[in-house]
């Protein structure tokens, strides 16, 4: 919906995210380049065009999954929402997600082979190779199966031959059903991408990480099967990991969704979406914790009060920099949240006195916060892998 000057209000959110982003991006190499005695930073991995690229294709990929699952969800907890309004938001984003995925199947796979069902006799070479790529193929099908019933549903709403109040409920119950299968797909597709990346070597959660003492290895008691098959997902610790990743990702997809809403539909129940709000960063503030012990390559924390030690590792301050920036921002989200929060009363309070332009303003810094914390995830994402890699 427009603003008052003619401008949509979610392009202020992303002018916002955008400077920040590029700020970020204009900052690192010279920030890189003096830290003292930092020959294990590696800052050349964010120089030159073609990183920014990948990073911001990643970062494509992860925002507009996260703004479907969100704005699905958020529109169906809320009971708000037009369906030709959701349809039309659904379908860039959907598009958007084809060809970023398509990029990922090509330049950001766990393997070196593409990963298909078509070249198994290939890809059963790479460690993990086949059950990466059935876990992929499946993640892959539910997707084709959104964009087969985002069609469906959107040729019966043209057709008007259903009622525009049960289409949109079945809308969003079955697109909310098939997010919720991609979260977990997309979960498990992580951690075999993570095992394929760090073989021979276990996973992080299986004793995999850098520290004082060398890394477990495959097949050792507390290690990761040897068998490179399905078997490593049915374990305790890996269960762990995949659950985590699968919250983390839903509350932060529910949260960006419901801050897209509150910037872009009007006359919300804004107590009840602050509410889901705080539920979606619970649940990421919940896993985020637990991701410490299940995802985090380094046997220490990546907390400034452990640079000295990290300082030992590759991409070790590197890693410890974005993870305490991902924080910072993490923590000016839950300010603005809490903003939020005591407008939502005051409303309440006071139903009569208009207060529309500070909470647009709010939401609108919120989702900006949000697109430059998904910036730092995919560049911690990208540092992660070469710690992987060095493992």
């Amino acid at each position: 919906m427009p603003s008052p000057r003619g401008k949509p209000r979610w392009a202020h959110a992303v002018a916002l995210a955008a400077a920040l982003i590029l700020a970020l991006g204009a900052a690192l190499p010279a920030w890189a380049h003096t830290l003292p005695g930092e020959e294990h930073a590696d800052p050349e991995i964010f120089l030159g065009w073609r990183a920014w690229l990948h990073l911001t294709i990643q970062w494509g990929h992860l925002t507009a999954f996260a703004f479907w699952l969100g704005a699905t969800q958020g529109a169906w907890l809320l009971g708000v929402g037009r369906l030709d309004g959701l349809l039309l938001a659904a379908w860039p984003l959907l598009l958007v997600l084809l060809l970023t995925g398509s990029y990922n199947m090509e330049y950001s796979a766990g393997i070196a082979p593409t990963p298909s069902l078509l070249n198994l006799a290939e890809v059963s070479r790479a460690p993990f190779g086949v059950t990466y790529s059935v876990a992929l193929a499946a993640k892959l099908g539910v997707y084709g199966l959104a964009l087969l019933y985002t069609l469906v549903v959107s040729v019966l709403h043209l057709r008007g031959r259903i009622a525009a109040t049960r289409l949109r409920r079945a809308y969003l119950a079955g697109a909310s059903g098939l997010g919720l299968a991609l979260v977990v797909l997309t979960a498990v597709v992580l951690l075999l991408h993570e095992a394929a990346d760090l073989y021979p070597t276990a996973l992080h959660p299986f004793g995999g990480r850098l520290g004082p003492e060398p890394p477990a290895a495959v097949g050792i008691p507390g290690g990761q099967v040897a068998s490179e098959g399905f078997a490593i997902l049915l374990q305790g610790p890996a269960l762990a990991a995949i659950g985590l990743r699968g919250l983390h990702l839903l509350g932060f997809g529910l949260w960006l969704g419901l801050m897209a809403l509150g910037l872009n539909v009007s006359q919300l129940p804004l107590g009840r979406l602050v509410a889901w709000a705080w539920a979606a960063l619970g649940i990421q503030l919940l896993s985020g914790a637990g991701q410490l012990v299940t995802w985090v390559p380094f046997a220490v924390l990546p907390l400034p009060s452990n640079l000295e030690a990290l300082r030992h590792f590759r991409f070790g301050v590197t890693y410890t920099h974005l993870f305490t920036a991902k924080l910072a921002v993490a923590g000016a989200i839950l300010l603005a949240t809490a903003g939020l929060t005591l407008l939502a009363r005051r409303a309440a309070l006071a139903p009569d006195r208009p207060s529309g332009r500070l909470p647009r303003a709010l939401f609108a810094l919120n989702l900006a916060l949000g697109l430059l914390l998904a910036y730092l995830v995919v560049m911690l994402l990208l540092v992660h892998e070469g710690v992987d890699h060095a493992l």
